[in-house]
């Protein structure tokens, strides 16, 4: 099991870790469309949140649906919103990830 605690660790590490420029690079070039066809526009990678970030998901069929969303905004604060959503459509879910995260990042001043 991960918590959000672990992932936030992971992402506090990245800039000072061997590689974490290419990391970082990589996690704001994420494309709109995950290879399995999710849309990964919304949450920390909505427009307008200045954040490197990335979404995670998993199906557990008939209907629950596990979406994650963790980075670091604006190059500063460390974000993770790690979710379990049941018997929800899959708009409601990014809905309610997005509120979370909206309200999270919200005031947040840029490093400087």
């Amino acid at each position: 099991m991960t918590s959000p605690n672990d992932v936030a660790k992971l992402y506090r590490h990245i800039p000072g870790m061997p590689g974490g420029d290419l990391v970082t690079e990589a996690l704001r070039a994420v494309l709109a469309t995950a290879a399995d066809g999710f849309d990964q526009v919304f949450s920390l990678l909505a427009p307008g949140v200045d954040a490197y970030a990335e979404q995670g998901w998993t199906w557990y069929l008939p209907a629950d649906l596990y979406p994650h969303s963790a980075g670091v905004v604006p190059d500063r604060y460390v974000v993770v919103v790690l979710s379990v959503q049941r018997g929800v459509d899959e708009r409601t879910v990014k809905n309610r990830v997005a509120a979370v995260t909206s309200a999270s990042v919200s005031g947040m001043a840029p490093a400087g």
